[in-house]
C-alpha cells in the first residue's frame, strides 16, 4: 500500500495500461487547471520508458537538485513542482 504524507490532502492517478492514450497531457492540463485555481500540485512522472511530463511542463533534465533533506524537485511557472526519472539524467535522451 502507498503512504501518504499528512500535509497530502487528494491524490489524482491518471493511469492506463496503453501507452499513447493521453495520460501525459491529461495530467499536465488537470495540473495546470488545479494550479491556476490555486491549489499546490505535484506531479510523479512514473513513467520510466517515456517520461514527458516535464518537457510538457517546459523543465530541463538535470533540474533536481540536493539538499541535506533529500531531493528537492523544479516547480514550473505556475507552481506545479515535478519529480521524473529524466529530470534526474543530464540529457533526456539518456538510457534508464
Amino acid at each position: 500500500m502507498i503512504s501518504v504524507r499528512d500535509d497530502v490532502k487528494s491524490v489524482i492517478a491518471v493511469m492506463s495500461g496503453k501507452g499513447g492514450v493521453g495520460k501525459s497531457t491529461v495530467s499536465a492540463l488537470l495540473a495546470s487547471a488545479m494550479a491556476k485555481n490555486g491549489h499546490k500540485v505535484g506531479i510523479l512522472d512514473a513513467d520510466i520508458t517515456g517520461p514527458s511530463i516535464p518537457r510538457l511542463l517546459g523543465l530541463k533534465s538535470g533540474s533536481v537538485r540536493n539538499s541535506e533533506k533529500g531531493m528537492i524537485p523544479p516547480q514550473t511557472s505556475m507552481g506545479i513542482k515535478v519529480m521524473s526519472i529524466n529530470l534526474l539524467l543530464e540529457r533526456e535522451d539518456e538510457a534508464v
